[in-house]
């Protein structure tokens, strides 16, 4: 993975935790893996993006900011979601990344300048 999108997919799971964490959630120690193009998803919870809640990990198909900073989100909130209630709960964790979407990514461009 390229260091510069390394270093965007590390700083998204930040915020996204930190945010998880400040809606009462426990996020858990999330692995991001970038890929150029993301082949027959095990969980199929949206384009672009594959969860693997038994270890922890998201597989998210390289795109434009804005897809990367929602698919995360979405894949970080359903991730705690799972470590706090043992449940999977895709339409929440999506409903919380439509909620934060913009806030992260301003926070994110600030963060970048």
């Amino acid at each position: 993975m390229p260091r510069e999108q390394k270093s965007l997919a590390s700083r998204i799971v930040e915020l996204a935790e930190s945010i998880a964490s400040q809606e009462g959630l426990s996020p858990p120690n999330t692995l991001v893996v970038v890929v150029d193009r993301l082949y027959k998803p095990k969980l199929g919870f949206m384009e672009g993006l594959d969860v693997d809640p038994a270890s922890n990990t998201l597989i998210v198909e390289k795109s434009t900011l804005d897809n990367m900073v929602y698919r995360i989100l979405a894949g970080v909130f359903y991730l705690s979601y799972w470590n706090t209630f043992g449940v999977s709960d895709s339409t929440r964790a999506k409903e919380l990344a439509r909620k934060h979407f913009f806030k992260a990514l301003v926070a994110l461009s600030k963060g970048s300048s």
